[in-house]
């Protein structure tokens, strides 16, 4: 649940002694113009710690002042280790040490991670820790994003693919391909060819030993 701005105003000024620097911070992101291109101008992640009510007043500073496409947050581990990640997409022109400078400001050991690409490698498993997490906060499932969310799906389905064909070369030391599966096909019916051959012939002698005590 997200705060009005008179309500994140006064939490501010009972809470943190750095309340008039956020709130000015705030005034100068809002009134940066959100551009209208369809690539996101900022892109990153940040993991911080707190509470639900620290967690809630954060984000919604954040959205008052940065006008995110994206922010989707979750506490990625228990809520006794107080772990939450948030993943931010804006396209306003703001630079990463700038946000960092802002989340300083709330004392939540804040790191930042920014990203190269839209829906890289980096990108989709932030998004995946968050979907899992508990509590989770944001607008992912909005229909401004339902571009993103494809994406993501996408982006998810080829990363389990690709995980699976590894996990088959580390199994097999070989790639999934056509021919390397005829190749062990044809090695395992030889292979059970062979086992037959072993069993028949020991118990061919079992039968023998089995004889001679007679």
């Amino acid at each position: 649940m997200e705060y009005p701005i008179q309500h994140i105003e006064k939490i501010l000024s009972g809470q943190t002694p750095h309340a008039a620097t956020i709130y000015q911070q705030m005034a100068a992101f809002r009134a940066m113009p959100v551009e209208s291109s369809f690539k996101y101008n900022c892109m990153c992640t940040f993991v911080a710690f707190g509470n639900t009510t620290d967690r809630t007043l954060l984000l919604s500073c954040l959205v008052y002042a940065l006008q995110p496409e994206l922010i989707y947050s979750s506490y990625v581990k228990s809520y006794e280790n107080k772990e939450y990640e948030t993943i931010l997409l804006l396209k306003k022109k703001i630079p990463i040490e700038m946000i960092e400078d802002f989340l300083e400001l709330f004392r939540m050991s804040t790191c930042v991670i920014p990203f190269e690409r839209l829906m890289s490698d980096e990108m989709a498993t932030s998004i995946a820790r968050i979907h899992g997490g508990l509590n989770v906060s944001g607008n992912f499932h909005s229909k401004l994003n339902t571009s993103l969310r494809r994406k993501f799906y996408y982006k998810r389905q080829k990363q389990k693919k690709m995980n699976e064909l590894k996990h088959v070369r580390d199994v097999t030391g070989l790639t999934f391909s056509p021919d390397n599966m005829i190749r062990l096909y044809h090695e395992l019916t030889v292979s059970r060819c062979e086992n037959a051959g072993l069993r028949a012939r020991i118990s061919n002698y079992q039968e023998r030993v089995a004889a001679l005590r007679i």
